[in-house]
């Protein structure tokens, strides 16, 4: 990420972060969906650009959102 904005390369890791998460089937509605898209693009413009890294922080935060 340059200048405040996304370059291709940090959009596909984005989505690819994104659509690993959906397809666990723990993102059921347009509102979680909003929210996952959120964190992910939050924390990647927070520094966190190493898909794995990223993959597993939302994960991380995802899980402790949900009510037990």
């Amino acid at each position: 990420m340059s200048r405040g904005y996304f370059a291709t390369e940090d959009i596909e890791i984005c989505r690819r972060v994104f659509d690993d998460i959906c397809a666990t089937g723990h993102i059921t509605s347009d509102y979680d969906r909003v929210e996952l898209a959120s964190q992910i693009i939050y924390f990647y413009q927070h520094g966190v650009t190493i898909e794995d890294s990223l993959q597993e922080l939302v994960v991380s935060m995802t899980e402790r959102q949900r009510p037990t």
